[in-house]
């Protein structure tokens, strides 16, 4: 079996190709996202177990990377010439949110860019221990309210510096944490407000 091996040759037409990586699944799949071009993808586990399905394509007699998703293809559903997955986003903790890719000008597979992400929902419940200032939009001049301490989820993010927050109670707003994974609103580290986030390497 060639599960768990950081490279290996592929061969089309007497063309050769050596696919590397990390730990390479020994499964090879093809896609389609027109139903006319076809995509040869391998699976790879990486270092921290971190999903990769890279994409090739044999074209003119050689064999051409086209770039990579952050998923299991095999998780992954087609929309609209499109696929449908999953990305990891680590703004104060570790999670996950829903996107897609599709291919650009250059042929290439790219993440579609947006406003917003839905969050999935593995690890995005939490209990707030102190009060926080939500904003109603994705700005630090929109209007507030607090959401004092319960049981809480976080929706939907920007990947940048804005999540989503809901309360139990029904309150909800755009909180704001800087890259040093602060609220800077409240002078505390993000650890500090919520409890038990998950950090990966």
């Amino acid at each position: 079996p060639l599960n768990g091996i950081e490279n290996f040759q592929l061969t089309i037409n007497g063309n050769q190709f050596v696919c590397e990586g990390n730990s390479i699944d020994s499964e090879l799949m093809a896609l389609s996202l027109d139903g006319k071009e076809l995509f040869l993808i391998t699976y790879d586990d990486g270092p921290s177990s971190d999903p990769l399905s890279t994409f090739y394509k044999f074209h003119e007699g050689t064999i051409k990377e086209l770039g990579y998703i952050v998923d299991d293809i095999r998780d992954c559903k087609l929309k609209d010439n499109e696929i449908v997955g999953r990305f990891r986003c680590d703004l104060f903790q570790t999670q996950s949110a829903y996107g897609s890719w599709k291919l650009n000008s250059e042929g290439k597979i790219e993440r579609v860019v947006a406003d917003e992400y839905n969050l999935c929902k593995e690890q995005n419940t939490t209990t707030l221990i102190k009060n926080l200032s939500v904003h109603k939009e994705k700005k630090l001049s929109s209007e507030k309210s607090i959401i004092t301490p319960q049981k809480i989820e976080f929706t939907k993010t920007d990947t940048k510096n804005w999540t989503y927050v809901e309360g139990a109670d029904g309150t909800s707003g755009w909180m704001y944490s800087n890259e040093n994974r602060e609220i800077e609103e409240l002078g505390l580290a993000v650890g500090d407000v919520f409890e038990n986030l998950v950090l990966y390497d």
